[in-house]
């Protein structure tokens, strides 16, 4: 399968030129790499593409509504996970688990410390602090550590 070539030339925020040549297929990749490095509006729309952007930007009022209910599911997840009632091995759940944590608690630490509302750092700050007792909880786990221990590794990775 062929893919067609492009080569634009594009102005980036510090007023050097890229020639920018991709195919349909690396041309999100290529954006993203110039993106982080020279600013990615500037980049992505010089380039043709539309990225959204992957961190939420809640309100104080969505982080309040939303704080609770995710730790919920969070803690679920981690009942189920404790007690073995998840399918696949240990490592996959764990995996599942950190990914849903890290998707909902990683951007609350960052808007904690960068949003441009206090009223929304303030619910952030909240939010986090809530987290941080689940944290602890998965890591000094007796019975998820003897899961763990006791599990066998079908790869390298695990």
């Amino acid at each position: 399968m062929q893919t067609k070539n492009e080569s634009k030339k594009i102005s980036v925020k510090f007023g050097t030129s890229v020639k920018l040549v991709t195919s349909t297929t690396t041309r999100p990749v290529f954006a993203t790499v110039l993106g982080l490095l020279f600013g990615l509006q500037t980049v992505t729309a010089a380039a043709g593409i539309t990225v959204k952007p992957n961190l939420p930007v809640l309100t104080a009022a969505q982080i309040t509504q939303q704080c609770d209910r995710d730790l919920a599911r969070a803690r679920a997840l981690f009942k189920e996970v404790e007690a073995g009632r998840v399918s696949g091995d240990v490592f996959a759940a764990m995996n599942t688990l950190n990914m849903f944590i890290e998707d909902v608690s990683g951007p609350l630490y960052i808007t904690s410390n960068v949003s441009p509302d206090k009223a929304t750092r303030d619910a952030a700050e909240t939010c986090t602090v809530k987290w941080s007792p689940l944290e602890t909880e998965i890591y000094q786990s007796e019975t998820l550590f003897k899961r763990v221990k006791a599990a066998k590794t079908a790869n390298a990775i695990q």
